[in-house]
Order: structure tokens, then sequence, then C-alpha cells
């Protein structure tokens, strides 16, 4: 029991470094864009 909750929680955390990463990306992308365009 203790083993599944510490791998889903280990799950949990790489899931939202994963999100996080998108979302970095995504903002720097839009600033490279403005940047561009301007």
């Amino acid at each position: 029991m203790s083993i599944k909750m510490n791998h889903y929680s280990h799950d949990k955390k790489s899931r939202e470094q994963l999100i996080l990463k998108s979302v970095t990306l995504q903002i720097l992308m839009t600033k490279k864009n403005l940047t561009t365009t301007q």
C-alpha cells in the first residue's frame, strides 16, 4: 500500500514537471514570436 502511494506521488510529481516544462516552452515560444514580429 505504501509503495503504491509512493509511486503515485512520484508519478504526480513527474507529470507536474512535464506540464511546467511545456508551459515554460510555450511562454518562451510566444515571447520569441512577439520579438520577431516587432
